[in-house]
């Protein structure tokens, strides 16, 4: 079943390429959502591998850890530029942080592939929109 679930995760999920597409123009962000992307291609190549749930909920730790520190440099940066849309965009990081605790939990209650699979659904919606579609609303106030 552990064989079963490798592939599932593998068709669910590629690991996740940073291209330039994605900078937002703000050299600390762009590094910072780098680091994140290497975080969850960490975390997909310990699940493609079939590693055991413990090694999978260490990684998820360090991926959460660090969305929450890049969550606060984001704010921060935008209340510094006095981007209008901060408020939003803090409701925002809110609510992901609580889907991505729901996962988080789940992962260390569940059996891991059941774990994996919903929270994969999660890390390939996340880097796909959130950079594109929602920070570079900050970076464009900030060039207007």
């Amino acid at each position: 079943s552990m064989y079963k679930g490798a592939q599932i995760w593998r068709k669910l999920m590629a690991e996740f390429i940073w291209n330039t597409s994605l900078e937002v123009g703000v050299a600390e962000m762009d590094e910072e959502h780098k680091i994140l992307i290497a975080l969850m291609n960490d975390f997909y190549h310990k699940s493609a591998a079939g590693e055991i749930q413990q090694v999978l909920v260490d990684s998820a730790d360090a991926l959460w850890n660090y969305v929450v520190k890049h969550f606060a440099d984001e704010e921060a940066y935008m209340a510094s530029i006095n981007f209008p849309g901060l408020k939003q965009h803090q409701l925002l990081h809110t609510i992901l942080l609580e889907e991505l605790e729901v996962y988080l939990d789940e992962l260390k209650i569940t059996s891991p592939w059941e774990a994996v699979e919903i929270f994969s659904v999660f890390l390939n919606i996340s880097p796909a929109w959130i950079i594109p579609g929602i920070d570079f609303r900050y970076v464009d106030y900030q060039q207007a």
